[in-house]
């Protein structure tokens, strides 16, 4: 599973091909919802299979619906999320996610390990200095997207 943050607005085509990238192998089964981008994208992929599903198709996509409605109320007690943290909030609720299901003394111990020896890109005294996404070095709009 992974989580990046692609866009604001609808994605398109480059977009979307420039995000799933390396993360789609070739072969692969893919389901995602019926947004127009995503044909053209996966053929390129070269996926085996491409499944797309409307709103109203809930089975097949329960496992995405289900892991949004966890991202929802993980984000809930913040009270927004600007967009300018929110690969960092993303990155904090993969990590979150991937203790859920294994809850071992050998998992715990790796967690305990990874919080206190951990590298951090990012300290909380440099956070003020890290870039907004989706703007150019002048601090416009890169453009794209953005409605």
């Amino acid at each position: 599973m992974f989580y990046d943050v692609a866009c604001r607005g609808q994605i398109d085509k480059d977009t979307a091909f420039r995000l799933l990238s390396g993360k789609i192998s070739e072969g692969a089964v893919v389901n995602t919802d019926k947004h127009s981008s995503y044909p053209s994208v996966m053929m390129k992929l070269k996926a085996e299979c491409h499944n797309a599903y409307s709103a109203h198709d809930h089975a097949p996509m329960n496992r995405v619906n289900a892991l949004h409605s966890r991202m929802r109320t993980f984000l809930k007690p913040f009270g927004g999320v600007s967009t300018r943290r929110l690969d960092l909030y993303l990155a904090w609720f993969k990590w979150s996610e991937s203790f859920k299901r294994d809850s071992t003394a050998e998992s715990i111990e790796l967690t305990m390990k990874q919080m206190v020896c951990g590298i951090y890109d990012t300290s909380r005294r440099n956070l003020k200095n890290t870039p907004y996404p989706f703007r150019g070095p002048d601090g416009n709009d890169s453009g794209g997207n953005v409605k």
